[in-house]
């Protein structure tokens, strides 16, 4: 049973990533410090220089970890909310989030939603997002009261499990980046594609490939919208990308 103070959580992206910055600037911090400060070398100017040299090389790690921390925890949030400001979505609209995660973008697609349903998909990769499991997501959908517009479901998005042109909006935030090469992040928007409805609206917030991304939603006969300049609210700097289908 749920408490009516909980809060829903909606993890750290990337947590492997930002652990090993984190501790790799703790360590050439460490080998600066006793390089500069501590050891007793036969050449201390040598040693000096080279300490300088590691305590400047540490703090782009640490601050590259906070800021991503951040971005996690708040910047993800406001890029998400100008997301969907500009895909103007009706209230009985059908939605489907692609790596949903635990939940950020599908939730706040189902408040925009009194009538409508979000759809989740991911296949919930703990190496993507701290804690990320289904029943992590479905955790965050009841403490935020919308449970029952919601269905998340366990899948690839290389092929999934829906038929032709289910969704009248399609979204995604960090996620197809994650496909190994360029035939499969080709297929996932070719799925993604599939499964949206003729002059249904695509919105995409990712740090890499977007300009490749564009190409291909081009090539498939999508028209391109929106394509934002660098939105330093994430971390590492993210574009957003709206298009509508034109068939």
């Amino acid at each position: 049973m749920l408490s009516s103070d909980q809060k829903a959580c909606y993890g750290i992206d990337a947590p492997t990533v930002i652990r090993n910055l984190f501790l790799t600037g703790c360590l050439v911090l460490l080998v600066g410090a006793n390089l500069y400060w501590f050891l007793e070398p036969a050449y201390p100017v040598v040693s000096r220089l080279l300490g300088i040299g590691a305590l400047l090389a540490a703090l782009p790690l640490l601050i590259f970890s906070f800021l991503m921390i951040y971005s996690s925890r708040w910047g993800k949030f406001k890029v998400i909310q100008d997301l969907f400001s500009q895909l103007h979505l009706q209230n009985h609209d059908v939605i489907l989030d692609v790596g949903c995660g635990r939940g950020a973008l599908l939730i706040e697609a189902a408040k925009q939603l009194p009538n409508g349903k979000a759809y989740g998909i991911d296949l919930w990769q703990k190496v993507d997002q701290s804690g990320n499991t289904q029943e992590a997501t479905l955790r965050n959908a009841h403490i935020e009261g919308i449970a029952d517009r919601i269905e998340v479901l366990t899948g690839n998005m290389l092929a999934m499990p829906f038929p032709d042109q289910k969704f009248d909006v399609v979204v995604s935030c960090l996620a197809i980046h994650n496909l190994a090469n360029q035939a499969e992040r080709h297929k996932a928007l070719e799925e993604i594609v599939r499964v949206l409805k003729p002059k249904g609206r695509l919105g995409l917030i990712d740090f890499q490939y977007m300009e490749e991304y564009r190409t291909i939603l081009q090539q498939l006969e999508l028209s391109i919208e929106t394509f934002s300049t660098k939105d330093y609210r994430m971390f590492p700097p993210v574009h957003m990308l709206i298009a509508q289908k034109t068939i």
